[in-house]
């Protein structure tokens, strides 16, 4: 593993986990590298690949703060990236997924303004492993309602919040906790849930600020193991 230090605190922290996409993972990093917004840091996590993914992340030097971690999941993934973290606001991208160049900037503007918000998520395209859009304003076109504002009902009806899109404050992080370990797959939805559980609003910008990329055997393809997921999810928030 290398280090990178920043020389400042920077305002936002990038995070990307990535298990075994040396494909992809260099146009991901490049999408980050890419914005207009630039005061953020970067940090990878690679959950156990075998593939070529560490000579990828090597060619980027100084540009990203990278760590090796034995395979534990995309929860302990992201949860070892964050607590590396230093900025203010957190932004996820996945390993095979894209961002628009002002996605940060219209996000870091949007949050500034709305102080109510713990977390701002974006319309998103839809894109397969050769880069055809399946979708070019996905929600829109599913049709399905989306979470913002005051939104505890609709979120828990619904997960359609799309991870890339999603820029948090740091201290809505904070207040719901890690990404729970136990959800290989719906992590990301249950957090979401934990934040609006702790009184924070939702923001949407209805503009597609990222591509999320829909590839045929991943965990997200798998309808059965959603389902499970989100059975754990309602016995967590039972529980609790």
């Amino acid at each position: 593993s290398f280090f990178w230090v920043s020389p400042h605190m920077p305002r936002v922290s990038v995070v990307i986990p990535t298990f075994n996409c040396e494909r992809f993972i260099g146009r991901t990093i490049d999408s980050a590298l890419r914005q207009t917004y630039r005061d953020f840091e970067i940090i990878v996590v690679d959950d156990g690949s075998t593939d070529g993914t560490q000579a990828v992340l090597a060619q980027y030097d100084n540009a990203l703060c990278s760590v090796y971690q034995a395979n534990q999941g995309a929860s302990a993934a992201r949860n070892a990236a964050l607590s590396r973290a230093n900025g203010e606001f957190v932004a996820y991208l996945d390993a095979d997924d894209l961002w628009g160049p002002t996605k940060l900037a219209r996000q870091v503007e949007y949050l500034d303004a709305n102080p109510a918000c713990g977390f701002v998520h974006t319309e998103i395209a839809v894109i397969d492993e050769s880069d055809t859009v399946l979708h070019a304003r996905f929600n829109l076109e599913t049709g399905r309602p989306i979470p913002q504002g005051k939104c505890l009902r609709d979120i828990l009806q619904r997960s359609h919040i799309q991870t890339l899109t999603v820029l948090e404050r740091r201290q809505a992080f904070d207040a719901a906790g890690n990404f729970d370990v136990r959800l290989p797959v719906a992590q990301d939805y249950l957090h979401w849930i934990q934040v609006v559980l702790e009184g924070y609003e939702v923001g949407y910008l209805a503009e597609p600020l990222g591509q999320y990329r829909w590839r045929a055997g991943s965990l997200m393809s798998s309808h059965r193991r959603l389902l499970e997921d989100f059975a754990k999810i309602y016995e967590i928030l039972l529980k609790n």
